[in-house]
């Protein structure tokens, strides 16, 4: 679909383009993070994509790093 300037009068304008939430799976990820559903449904679907990127980079840095396994110790 193919955008056209909108001219009223003297001017000449884009018109906005409609909103289109993010994909269901995107939602319910960013729901399961917290997130109310109407808050995740008005966001832009890249920036619901970015959002749940950063929440997971969030999630592993708070995580504790874990001393590796000793093996074969005497």
């Amino acid at each position: 679909m193919t955008r056209t300037n909108v001219v009223i009068g003297d001017h000449s304008f884009m018109p906005p383009r409609l909103h289109q939430p993010p994909p269901d799976a995107v939602v319910r990820a960013l729901v399961r993070a917290g997130v109310s559903m109407p808050t995740a449904l008005a966001m832009e679907w890249y920036k619901a994509v970015e959002i749940l990127e950063l929440l997971r980079n969030e999630r592993l840095a708070s995580q504790p790093l874990s001393a590796p396994a000793a093996r074969d110790t005497i």
